[in-house]
Formats: C-alpha cells, sequence, structure tokens
C-alpha cells in the first residue's frame, strides 16, 4: 500500500513539471510574439567603395554585436531583437571599427562601416656589408614605416664593390608587411698575368691556384698574388682588380743561383768574379753564380787567373776543376795571348738580352775555347760579328719587337672579348708581318708556334658559336 502511494506522488509531480514548462514556453512565446525581430547585415566600406575582403581576412575578423561574438558572413545577416546594437569589427589590416545599428522590429536593417586602412610597412633583408638604401646604412634589415597603399615607392640601394641597383616597391593591401632581400649585383674585372717563367711555376690568387692564362672574371678588389717555382725565388705582390677593365701583371721570378763545387789545385786563398767583375759569394768551395751564359774567373795571390765558360741554369749544380799557375810561367804568357771576347757593359747586355734574339743567343753559348790558338780566334772573330749586326739593326729590331707586342695584345683582346671575326683578321696581319720567313721571326722566332696556337684557339671558340639562319634559297 505505501509503495502504491509513493509511485502515484512521483507520477503527480512530473505531470506538475510538464506543465510548468509549458507555461514558460507559452509565456516566451507570447513575448517574441508581442516584441518580434530584426536582422541587421554589415556593408563595408573603403575608399568611399564597397569592399569585400579575402576569405582569409573573414576568417580571421572578429565581430561583436552587442558584446557578444559573431561570425563575420557578409552574406547572412544577424538575427537581432529591435533596439540599438553596439558593434564592433576587427578586421586585419584596419582600424578597430565601432558604430552602433538600430534594429527595427520585424525590418532589415543595414549598416555601413566605413574602414580606415592601417599603413603597410616595407622592410628589406640584407647581408651585404656597408650597404646603404638611399645613401643611409641598411645594417641587418632596413624598415621603411607608414608605407601608403598603392603607391610605389623607388629606392637606390648600394654598396662597395656592387653595382647600384634601384628598388620598385609597392604595398598592396592594407596593413601589409613586405619583406624582401637585398640582392647586388657585384663589380667585376679581370687580370692578364704575364708570368715568367710559364713552365713550372704555380700560381696562387688569393691562395687559390689559378692558371696564368686565365681570363675568367674576378670581383673588384686588392687580391693576394703568389707564385712558386723550384728554381726561383718566391714571387709575393698585391695586385688590384678594377671595374671593368683587364689589368696586365707583369709576373717575373728571379731565379735561385746555380752552384759551382770548386776543387782548386794547389789549396790556396782564391776569389771568383762573374763576366761583369763583380765577385761571386763562395762557401764551403761552391761558388753561387747567377744562372745564363757567364765567364768566371778564379784568382789568387801570385797565381795566373783561370778563365771558364758556363751556361748556368737556376738551381743546378756544376763542377769545376781549376789547376791554377804561377804568373811569369810560360804558360800563363801563352794564356795571357789567347782571344778573349770583350766585356759588355751592363746596360747594353740588358739591351742585348731583350733586342738580341737568337743571335745574340747563339753569342751567349760560344764556349771559347782557350786550348786551341786558331779556334779560339775564329771564334771570337764570328761573335763580334754577330753583336755588330746586332748593333747596327737596333732601331729596327725595336721596332718590330714593339709592333709585335701590340698585334700581339690585340689578338688576345679580341679572343678575351669573344670577337672571332675580328681576331681572325687581326692573326692574318699578324702571319703577313711577323710570320715565318719575315724580318721579326728572323730575328726572334717562336713566331709560328703563337700563330698556330691562336689558330687552335680561334678554331675551338668557333665551334660554340651560334649558327646563322638559313636563307630562303638554302632551306628549299
Amino acid at each position: 500500500m505505501t509503495r502504491t502511494i509513493i509511485k502515484w506522488a512521483y507520477r503527480c509531480l512530473g505531470w506538475i513539471a510538464l506543465g510548468g514548462l509549458a507555461l514558460v514556453w507559452a509565456a516566451a512565446y507570447a513575448v517574441d510574439r508581442h516584441e518580434g525581430y530584426g536582422t541587421l547585415a554589415l556593408r563595408l566600406v573603403w575608399n568611399h567603395e564597397p569592399y569585400l575582403p579575402s576569405e582569409a581576412a573573414i576568417a580571421g575578423a572578429e565581430l561583436k554585436v552587442r558584446g557578444r561574438a559573431h561570425p563575420l558572413d557578409l552574406g547572412r545577416p544577424l538575427r537581432l531583437r529591435p533596439g540599438p546594437a553596439p558593434v564592433e569589427l576587427n578586421l586585419a589590416g584596419f582600424v578597430t571599427y565601432v558604430g552602433v545599428a538600430k534594429v527595427a522590429k520585424n525590418a532589415d536593417t543595414f549598416l555601413d562601416a566605413p574602414l580606415k586602412a592601417k599603413p603597410g610597412t616595407i622592410r628589406v633583408r640584407n647581408r651585404i656589408p656597408e650597404a646603404t638604401i638611399d645613401g643611409a646604412p641598411c645594417g641587418a634589415q632596413w624598415t621603411f614605416p607608414n608605407a601608403e597603399i598603392g603607391r610605389a615607392y623607388s629606392f637606390t640601394a648600394a654598396a662597395p664593390g656592387y653595382e647600384a641597383a634601384p628598388m620598385n616597391l609597392r604595398i598592396s593591401h592594407p596593413g601589409e608587411d613586405l619583406v624582401t632581400d637585398l640582392v647586388l649585383k657585384p663589380l667585376m674585372g679581370g687580370l692578364a698575368i704575364n708570368l715568367v717563367p710559364a713552365g713550372g711555376t704555380e700560381l696562387f690568387l688569393n691562395g687559390v691556384a689559378r692558371d696564368s692564362s686565365s681570363r675568367d672574371p674576378l670581383r673588384v678588389g686588392v687580391y693576394s698574388l703568389t707564385a712558386t717555382n723550384p728554381d726561383y725565388f718566391p714571387f709575393s705582390s698585391t695586385v688590384e682588380v678594377r671595374a671593368k677593365t683587364t689589368n696586365l701583371v707583369e709576373v717575373q721570378l728571379r731565379p735561385k743561383p746555380a752552384a759551382v763545387a770548386l776543387e782548386v789545385t794547389p789549396a790556396v786563398d782564391f776569389q771568383v768574379r762573374d763576366g761583369s767583375g763583380n765577385l761571386v759569394p763562395v762557401h764551403d768551395f761552391t761558388a753561387q753564380a747567377s744562372p745564363g751564359q757567364s765567364t768566371l774567373t778564379l784568382t789568387a795571390p801570385g797565381y795566373a787567373p783561370v778563365h771558364r765558360d758556363f751556361f748556368l741554369e737556376a738551381n743546378k749544380t756544376y763542377s769545376w776543376k781549376a789547376r791554377l799557375e804561377r804568373e811569369g810561367t810560360a804558360d800563363f804568357q801563352k794564356y795571357k795571348e789567347k782571344f778573349q771576347l770583350l766585356a759588355t757593359p751592363p746596360q747594353i747586355a740588358r739591351e742585348l738580352d731583350k733586342l738580341g734574339g737568337l743571335d745574340w743567343k747563339a753569342v751567349r753559348a760560344i764556349v771559347f775555347d782557350n786550348e786551341d790558338l786558331a779556334r779560339g780566334g775564329r771564334q771570337y772573330s764570328d761573335a763580334c760579328v754577330r753583336v755588330s749586326e746586332i748593333l747596327q739593326s737596333f732601331p729596327e729590331r725595336g721596332r718590330a719587337w714593339t709592333n709585335e707586342v701590340r698585334a700581339a695584345d690585340a689578338i688576345y683582346q679580341w679572343l678575351y672579348t669573344g670577337q672571332i671575326v675580328k681576331a681572325t683578321d687581326e692573326l692574318a696581319r699578324y702571319t703577313a708581318r711577323f710570320g715565318p720567313n719575315s724580318a721579326y721571326d728572323r730575328w726572334f722566332g717562336a713566331a709560328a708556334d703563337k700563330i698556330q696556337a691562336w689558330q687552335d684557339d680561334i678554331q675551338n671558340k668557333q665551334r660554340y658559336l651560334p649558327e646563322k639562319p638559313k636563307s630562303r634559297k638554302q632551306r628549299q
């Protein structure tokens, strides 16, 4: 009996609760029917024209109406109760809009929301030292704030060792943060290195191996130039590469002395002098003589001088067994009567080395016979005739040597700039003036090898020239 009473009590409470909910719903429905609803649609305006943001901007926008957040959907009005409705809109690139809409009952309300754009910012990232933009240092990043939207800005970027370049930038949308990198083209130049001797010599530019014939462009600046050769003293210097020019650099290595091991009989104190009379240093019975054709003279107090002709190569070792004779002996008198080539002054010797050519090399190569008087005389006579002919033709030799250098430089220049036709024409003129059977070839020689090397270079370059378009007749 008690259980039955409790069950009916619970059922009565349930019916009472359902009845209360029904009364609340009915009351709310009556109020809604009495007050009604309205709609609110936002219309965005920028620069006095309707503005439709991008989908990304709409997705990131924050819209609050009467303090409540709503998604921004310009194609779907909000359903609101009538009355004033404060509106707050945060849209990327624009200043926050704040306004009030008056929502009417059972009507569509439109709110024009004028937007004020935020200015853009231009940022230029830089990795070039000492770079400037419009003359001002830009550091790691240069910033231009408050850039107007749609306006084109022009700046000039520059840096030491680079070509100045204009930068044209534009802010395309409100609040844009435009980031770009500073890119400048380095200034380039060239080096033409005349290396003597070229064979066996290693050339380094800032510690990097480089072929002396290379014409690859280099960035402007100062470089450390070194050259090494086992038979020569190391060469070191600094060279400057200037913009849009090719600098000619002369690198001539100084040869290491040749060693002449001396065995002197009898064992007395002695001195050694070269053909110019200069004292040759001697250490541990070894003379350190300059390379080339040379007549060494060994002297000792009370003894007749002993002469010997050498053609000394750099960093090579030679031997000389010298026997000294007392002055006044028959051997000494006989020695003094033999023919010897007169010593050449140093300033004339330098000119002979430069312009004497093949004839002077032949004279320098003569080893005068100190034993056969007749043969020594013929050698001396032949040397004097050759030197006389060289001196008489000095003006013509000088002009030929100078003109050949200029013509060769012109060929190198046309080849370096890729003007093959001009290089071919210049080579034809060079061959006619300095080729085989010419006076230059007779005096200096080696023209045929240079001509052949240029012809090979021109043929190699012509292989990679673009083909000319065929004429209409050839196509048919």
